[in-house]
């Protein structure tokens, strides 16, 4: 087979080729400590700076605050063991206006080995990540109105019970003498049954906050699991379906709370709908620690996905549900989440039911994590 051209071409060729792009590329040339002594016309334009307040200055300096914390970091380690980094990167405008790019970097030698060149090539995916926040809160309230009929039944249940209890004290106390026994008792039922409400309200109030500015915080999986069943226990139940548990212990990762809780919701949807129509209907979700990540494995009695199905699965608006059932973007959205997290979300074709196995890093690299 012939050799064209471009098959030789070497990363430590870009600044050559891209020279004659400058004014529509944007590019940053920074030294061996992450300074910057080269910035392109239309990264310039993009950051509404001028070279000579960038020039010489960290790199950190163009970072939006609660971004990227410990980013700077992780890029000089890669460089030194693989001379590349690639990942994405908030910056901050002048104007304060937010700009995500996926951004690329390599270490370049350089006639004096002892100050090397760091190249950088950015490509600005702002409007995707906001179309991509979009169409996760759309997601989000599709879910919470498939779902608001049960949560409301799963709460007014409870509050029925309280509103009785309270009636049954209120007339024990016309009698004498009182029996404290039976009011201690009474007590408790109130107690425990707002409790149960307190945790439906809390699991809603995370699953439906907008979280994708938080920082990373330690968090337990076993309550984030436990909370978001609780959310769709109602669901569940009406079907028919049996949920169980199988922690490894109490483990603790660094992540969005509400993003997670918002792929496991999904997951526990996916499933129901899947297996309603089963005569032998049920869930498990088990959590194994391997290494320095953690894997959380859904199961249910569904007999596994067709191959057909399982190509487009991922795709935004792909669906095999009825009008109304889903909008196609549950699992493209739970896999960028998990992504985001530097994790994966996959389909395990080797079990006999129908398997997702998430695995995602207990502790955050580059997310600006706080324990």
């Amino acid at each position: 087979m012939s050799t064209t051209k471009s098959d030789n071409i070497h990363p430590e060729d870009f600044p050559a080729l891209i020279s004659p792009l400058q004014d529509c590329l944007s590019y940053l040339r920074l030294n061996s400590d992450l300074k910057i002594n080269y910035c392109s016309p239309f990264m310039l334009q993009k950051l509404e700076m001028s070279f000579q307040e960038i020039e010489n200055q960290a790199l950190a300096i163009l970072f939006m605050i609660n971004r990227n914390l410990n980013i700077q970091a992780e890029i000089m380690i890669q460089l030194a063991k693989a001379k590349k980094w690639s990942g994405e990167i908030y910056f901050c405008s002048a104007s304060g206006s937010e700009l995500c790019f996926e951004s690329f970097f390599y270490l370049e030698s350089t006639s004096d080995p002892a100050i090397p060149e760091i190249h950088s090539y950015h490509v600005d995916i702002t409007a995707r990540k906001k179309l991509e926040l979009s169409l996760q809160e759309s997601a989000k309230m599709a879910t919470l109105g498939r779902m608001a009929s049960g949560i409301a039944h799963e709460v007014s249940t409870p509050l029925m019970a309280i509103n009785l209890t309270a009636l049954l004290i209120r007339k024990q106390l016309l009698h004498q003498p009182i029996n404290t026994e039976l009011l201690q008792q009474k007590a408790e039922l109130i107690e425990n049954t707002g409790q149960l409400i307190g945790n439906i309200v809390r699991g809603l109030k995370v699953f439906s906050r907008e979280s994708t500015q938080d920082p990373f915080l330690k968090a337990s999986i076993n309550q984030i699991v436990q909370g978001t069943a609780e959310i769709c226990a109602e669901r569940l139940k009406s079907l028919k379906i049996k949920l169980d548990f199988d922690f490894e212990g109490e483990v603790f990762i660094q992540c969005r709370a509400s993003q997670i809780t918002q792929v496991v919701l999904n997951l526990l949807n996916n499933s129901a709908d899947a297996i309603e129509a089963l005569e032998n209907r049920w869930i498990k979700i088990r959590t194994q620690v391997v290494g320095g990540n953690l894997k959380i494995i859904f199961t249910d009695s569904g007999a596994g996905i067709p191959p057909e199905v399982l190509k487009k699965m991922m795709v935004p608006y792909f669906t095999t549900k009825e009008v109304g059932k889903g909008t196609g973007l549950g699992m493209s959205i739970s896999k960028n989440i998990i992504s985001e997290h530097g994790g994966s979300l996959e389909y395990d074709s080797s079990s006999p039911h129908t398997q997702f196995i998430i695995i995602i890093p207990i502790q955050q690299i580059s997310a600006g994590s706080t324990t």
